[in-house]
């Protein structure tokens, strides 16, 4: 039986060469998968703790609705203005407060635009 011309180590010596790098990457796949394997169960408590945070600022904020139409009879009951008075500035000021918000968000987004231009190849972590 005539020998092989490759020896097998310098076979697999080449095999691993050419595929190394695949073999690194699906290997760091793996090593992320199991991270996040593992993070599940911290995940699960954040996501619990973000619903429990959810209803009680809601519940709060159902509070803050009550008190803010109490004051607002209060006023009227008191002559110190008028209901429509009182309906027309609150609406000025949260048209101008909403305007000013979508300012804000366009600028905060063309800043995001100019940095992504600068930084193509930048990783976006969760708070962006």
């Amino acid at each position: 039986m005539d020998k092989l011309p490759v020896a097998w180590s310098e076979l697999w010596s080449a095999y691993r060469g050419e595929h190394g790098e695949e073999r690194a990457a699906l290997n760091q796949a793996q090593d992320a998968i199991s991270g996040l394997n593992a993070n599940q169960a911290v995940d699960r408590s954040l996501i619990t703790r973000l619903f429990e945070l959810d209803r009680a600022q809601g519940e709060e904020l159902a509070q803050l609705r009550v008190l803010v139409q109490m004051l607002f009879e209060l006023v009227v009951e008191k002559g110190l203005a008028s209901e429509v008075e009182l309906t027309e500035r609150l609406r000025q000021v949260l048209q101008a407060r909403a305007t000013a918000q979508t300012a804000a968000s366009r600028a905060a987004a063309e800043n995001q635009r100019e940095e992504d231009r600068r930084n193509p190849f930048q990783i976006k972590t969760g708070g962006r």
